[in-house]
């Protein structure tokens, strides 16, 4: 299998620093319910891209996705799958 992702830049303004400036491309697998809700979305005039950006960056910049001593799996769902 081979995964590629893709970079590109949007530049700024000169002299304005874009906190963004680059991106990476990647693709997911949505059960079919998750997409109709996501194309639902776009009839109000949001992108996919936006909205999965924002949701993204709101829960990763929550504080326990911040903590450095947390083992991997501490708090997420399926921390107790054992397989």
């Amino acid at each position: 299998m081979r995964l590629i992702a893709q970079s590109t830049s949007k530049s700024a303004p000169e002299g304005v620093k874009s906190p963004m400036a680059k991106f990476t491309r990647i693709v997911i697998q949505l059960p079919l319910d998750l997409k109709l809700k996501l194309d639902k979305l776009k009839l109000q005039g949001y992108t996919t891209s936006g909205f999965i950006r924002a949701v993204l960056e709101r829960e990763l910049s929550k504080p326990n996705h911040m903590a450095n001593d947390e083992e991997p799996g501490n708090g997420q769902p399926n921390a107790g799958d054992s397989r």
